[in-house]
């Protein structure tokens, strides 16, 4: 009896045991295979990854090379260019540059390549110069390198504020014909950093900071619209600071005082101010360095005739103030905006022109300082500014704002990526 009771006890241990193992191998089966299906799932987002990566890679390889022979004006600027594949660890890329048909930007196709996975990267690819936005609102961060001499601190995130504006482009070169569509940009992605008030029509596309989205980017009220697209750039596009000429710098400044002669040459003055119906008028090409502030007040002009030019650089404050039925403030007659430069350096806070009912043609660019323009006349030129504000005529319909890409033409320095796409 015992002998038959241990046999059966043994029978249902062993057929337990067998169990056991038989559960414990497909349990380990079924582990190996949750792990195999994650190595490979693992693998494919690891090759994604690199494929892309490797797809950025040919990209700015791609734009590094363009400004590389830019620089050495060597671009050929109509053949197209396509690179050999190259290594990047477990990827490799490639990519084409193409010069898009009656425009001078480029379109760059980069791929990278990661065992069987594949990434496509188009992107345009344009010449970027200090003028290559109607407006431009670079106000993201404070500007380090200029926290030790400012004398107030400039807020994160200026924006671009117009209103009672339409904002077209065109090109007052007959030999470069014009995109027909105009761009405006700030490189801030907080909350809403573009507002359009009443009355602004933007003929082209607003592009934000990158990682903006598009629905909380831009404040349209009223009337106002867009006609083309709001975007996020790639990437920032900081402005570099305006520099003053070393031999402006390094020449004693003068005190500024009318005598109705006409102003030439390169001269440093400490200030710059007209009053009481003065007029001063530009002979040649002429450069002014202004250390302080440049004013003019109501009723004065500086006049600069056909055939010549005016380029400024203003330490601290410019301020025009016009009024109606007045033409003065500063009054470019060849209306050429290349003629009529204005830059704010680095310690430059504001640049104000109240309007008077003459037109304003010339470029702004001061990346530090705020910028206004109350301005009853049209504007045929660029502005760039920290925090750039535009308002147009309170009267009946808008004024007029014209990018005119001419100004494209002045200190081109290098492309840079515009719209971009990956698939």
């Amino acid at each position: 009896m015992r002998s038959r009771t241990c046999s059966t006890a043994e029978g249902y241990a062993l057929v337990t045991v067998l169990a056991l193992v038989a559960v414990s191998v497909i349990g380990g089966l079924s582990m190996l295979r949750i792990s195999t299906d994650a190595q490979v799932r693992a693998q494919r987002t690891t090759a994604k990854l690199a494929a892309r990566a490797a797809a950025d890679a040919g990209l700015a390889h791609a734009v590094f090379r363009m400004n590389q022979a830019l620089a050495g004006g060597e671009w050929s600027f109509s053949q197209k260019i396509s690179s050999n594949v190259s290594p990047l660890g477990q990827a490799e890329y490639s990519y084409t540059i193409d010069r898009i048909y009656h425009s001078p930007s480029y379109l760059v196709v980069a791929t990278g390549r990661s065992g069987p996975v594949v990434a496509t990267v188009r992107a345009t690819v344009v010449p970027q110069s200090t003028f290559d936005n109607g407006l431009f609102a670079d106000g993201y961060a404070r500007p380090k390198h200029a926290r030790h001499i400012w004398p107030r601190d400039l807020k994160k995130g200026g924006r671009l504020h117009v209103k009672r504006y339409e904002v077209l482009s065109y090109s007052s070169n007959p030999t470069v014909p014009s995109t027909g569509e105009v761009e405006i940009r700030t490189n801030s992605n907080n909350k809403k950093p573009v507002k359009l008030e009443e009355g602004t029509v933007v003929d082209g596309d607003v592009v934000v900071g990158p990682g903006a989205r598009a629905e909380r980017s831009v404040e349209l009220r009223s009337s106002s619209r867009v006609t083309g697209d709001i975007y996020g750039a790639p990437e920032l596009d900081p402005q570099t600071p305006a520099v003053v000429p070393q031999n402006l710098e390094k020449q004693d400044a003068k005190d500024f005082k009318p005598n109705g002669e006409p102003l030439s040459g390169n001269v440093t003055f400490k200030d710059f101010k007209l009053s009481g119906h003065e007029t001063v008028k530009i002979q040649g090409d002429c450069t002014l360095y202004v250390q302080h502030d440049l004013e003019l007040e109501k009723d004065t002009t500086v006049i600069i005739p056909e055939g010549s030019s005016l380029t400024l650089y203003v330490g601290h404050r410019l301020e025009i103030k016009g009024e109606h039925d007045h033409v003065g403030g500063l009054l470019n007659e060849g209306r050429d905006p290349t003629k009529l430069l204005i830059y704010g350096t680095q310690t430059c806070e504001k640049v104000r022109v109240e309007g008077t009912d003459s037109n304003f043609y010339g470029g702004i660019y001061a990346p530090y300082s705020k910028v206004e323009l109350k301005h009853n006349g049209d504007i045929h030129g660029a502005v760039v500014g920290w925090d750039v504000k535009l308002h147009g005529d309170a009267g009946d319909g808008s004024s007029h704002f014209y990018f005119d890409e001419r100004l494209r033409s002045v200190n081109s320095a290098h492309f840079a990526v515009g719209r971009w796409s990956e698939q």
